[in-house]
């Protein structure tokens, strides 16, 4: 999955730390299968600037565990189109109200 991330991707979480490529990397390696029948479900999705070399796009992001309350985010990321592939620029998690 990493190979869809831009090399110089950053991240603010819904805490508001910011964060690279490294420490996704990280995320993603310690979490791996940590939350077994986790789904996630996306929604409201909206194109909010889009040019020839990338866009901008709004979303939802709900995560579903048996047990748990859902944990909402309202996502903003930036996508960079690499020659013909699109990469994760940068991602603002926001934790929704």
């Amino acid at each position: 999955m990493l190979e869809r991330f831009h090399g110089d991707f950053t991240m603010v979480t819904p805490g508001g730390a910011q964060i690279g490529l490294d420490d996704v990397a990280s995320l993603f390696a310690q979490r791996a299968g940590a939350e077994p029948g986790l789904s996630i479900e996306l929604c409201g999705l909206e194109t909010i600037a889009q040019w020839p070399e990338g866009a901008v796009v709004r979303y939802r992001e709900t995560h579903h565990l048996a047990g748990q309350p859902a944990k909402t985010r309202v996502s903003t990321a930036v996508f960079s189109d690499e020659g013909g592939r699109p990469l994760w620029r940068h991602l603002q998690e926001t934790w929704a109200a």
